[in-house]
């Protein structure tokens, strides 16, 4: 199985520096853009996938809906692939947070308060691979979050949590294919 990860589009709350966690979001018209782009960019690079697979956050559900609607591909909602929980920090603007705190916890068990953390999403990560026929020569498109992308590359990869969350996925398009444990990397629009 072939995944091609995807990071929703970007929001209005992110142009505020607000921490959206497992709140709904909204796009930006910049991020709908971009995933337009991607999408453009997907329907003449690669034979089209198989379907999307996208968190049913709003954020991610229109970047899907933007995404099979230009590529007439189907897509289903899933929760497991949702970004990671901020608790007590969603809704808030970054400059509100109180970072020494939440640092001085260990980077795998880091939460905010009522919150999930890195190692949770792991969990979360194993429970969907576990979910999907991951044995296929299928190619799938996921379209999620920062944090659950990153650690779904750590569980599949057996890369650290650390390594993880500082691969900049942000500027491509990141492929996993998950029968070799292999990733790789074409730029984005």
């Amino acid at each position: 199985m072939k995944f091609l990860l995807l990071r929703h589009g970007s929001t209005v709350e992110a142009e505020h520096d607000i921490i959206l966690g497992s709140l709904p979001g909204t796009l930006s018209s910049a991020g709908k853009e971009h995933i337009a782009l991607i999408a453009s960019r997907l329907s003449r690079l690669f034979p089209l996938p198989v379907g999307i697979i996208s968190s049913d956050l709003a954020r991610a559900r229109e970047s899907a809906i933007i995404l099979s609607s230009a590529l007439r591909i189907p897509f289903a909602l899933c929760d497991l692939v949702r970004e990671r929980s901020a608790g007590a920090a969603e809704g808030l603007p970054t400059s509100q947070i109180d970072w020494t705190v939440y640092k001085q916890q260990p980077l795998e068990h880091r939460r905010h308060v009522g919150g999930e953390s890195f190692l949770d999403v792991a969990a979360r990560a194993t429970v969907f691979l576990s979910s999907i026929d991951t044995s296929t020569d299928s190619t799938l498109i996921l379209v999620s979050h920062h944090v659950f992308i990153a650690m779904l590359l750590s569980v599949v990869l057996d890369w650290s949590i650390e390594s993880a969350l500082a691969y900049d996925f942000s500027q491509s398009l990141t492929i996993l294919d998950t029968n070799k444990k292999h990733v790789s990397c074409i730029a984005s629009p």
